[in-house]
C-alpha cells in the first residue's frame, strides 16, 4: 500500500511540475533504473540496491497521504493514516523481532545439543550457511564452481559428511529467478526428495534480506537415506499419504514444486 501510495505520489508530483517535484522524482529515477538494469545484481531486485530510494518515495507516498487526507471525508481521516503508517510499522517490528535469533544460529544451537564434535558436515556457500565451527563440527563447503559436479545424491552420499545443510539464501537464485539453470533446480528438488530431513529452521515473518534464510539439515547416513526410499515407495503404493520430508519442509509449497 506504501508503494502504491508513492507512485500515485510521484506522478502527482510530475503533473504539478514544480522544480522541487521534479529533483524528487529525478532522484528516485536516477537510483532506481540503474539498479535495475545493472547486471552485476541477482534477479529479481534485491531491495538492498533500492536504498538510496527510500527516503524520496517515502516524500513521495507523503505527498499522496496529504492530498489524500485533503479529499476524503473527516471520519476517513483516522483511518487512512493509522493504515498508511500502521502496515509498514508492524512489518518492521515483526522483522526486528526475528533478527536476534537468526534461523542460522539456531541451526547452530541444534547442532550443539543433537550432535557429536567433531561430526563431519557439507554445507554451501559459507557466508550463507550456519557457523558450525563454533559447535565444534568438521564442516566442509561445497564451491560453487563445483557445484555441478558435486551436488549429486550419489557424491554428497559418499562424501564422508554425515549431515548436509543447506541455507534458502544460496539455492533460492537458482529456484525463484528468471533463467535459472534448470539442472540445479531438479537436483534441489531431488535433494528435498530423497535425502531425509531431520530439522528445518525458518523465521516466523520468513526471509528479509540477508537475515533469516530457511535452513535445512540433511542426513547422509545411509540407513537414513534406505529408510526414506521405502517411504517414497509406500507413498507410490497409496499406503501413505506423504512422507515424512513433506511435513517437515514447506519447501515444495514455496517454490510450488512437486515431491
Amino acid at each position: 500500500l506504501t508503494t502504491v501510495a508513492a507512485l500515485v505520489g510521484a506522478g502527482a508530483l510530475l503533473w504539478r511540475r514544480r522544480m522541487e517535484d521534479l529533483f524528487i522524482v529525478g532522484v528516485i529515477l536516477a537510483f532506481y533504473l540503474p539498479a535495475e538494469w545493472v547486471k552485476s545484481k541477482p534477479e529479481p531486485q534485491p531491495e538492498r540496491y533500492i536504498f538510496p530510494c527510500l527516503p524520496f518515495l517515502a516524500l513521495s507516498a507523503a505527498y499522496a497521504a496529504q492530498q489524500l487526507l485533503r479529499l476524503a471525508p473527516r471520519y476517513l481521516t483516522a483511518p487512512l493514516v493509522l493504515t498508511l503508517l500502521g502496515l509498514p510499522l508492524i512489518r518492521s517490528l515483526e522483522l526486528a523481532r526475528d533478527i536476534p535469533n537468526d534461523t542460522r544460529s539456531q541451526a547452530t544451537n541444534w547442532f550443539i545439543r543433537n550432535v557429536p564434535q567433531q561430526t563431519p558436515v557439507l554445507m554451501e556457500w559459507e557466508p550463507y550457511a550456519p557457523p558450525l565451527s563454533a559447535a565444534g563440527m568438521r564442516s566442509s563447503f561445497i564451491l560453487r564452481k563445483n557445484l555441478v559436479q558435486r551436488f549429486t545424491i550419489s557424491t554428497m552420499a559418499k562424501s564422508g559428511s554425515e549431515y548436509l545443510v543447506l541455507s534458502s539464501l544460496f539455492y533460492d537464485r537458482y529456484l525463484s529467478q528468471p533463467g535459472a539453470s534448470r539442472l540445479l533446480r531438479n537436483r534441489y528438488r531431488s535433494v528435498f526428495s530423497r535425502l531425509p530431513i531431520v530439522a528445518e529452521f525458518n523465521a516466523p515473518s520468513g526471509t528479509y534480506g540477508f537475515h533469516n534464510p530457511r535452513i535445512t539439515v540433511f542426513s547422509l547416513r545411509p540407513s537414513d537415506i534406505e529408510a526414506l526410499a521405502n517411504e517414497l515407495s509406500d507413498k507410490e503404493a497409496g499406503k501413505i499419504a506423504k512422507t515424512r520430508n513433506e511435513a517437515r519442509t514447506t519447501f515444495f509449497a514455496d517454490y510450488k514444486l512437486e515431491l
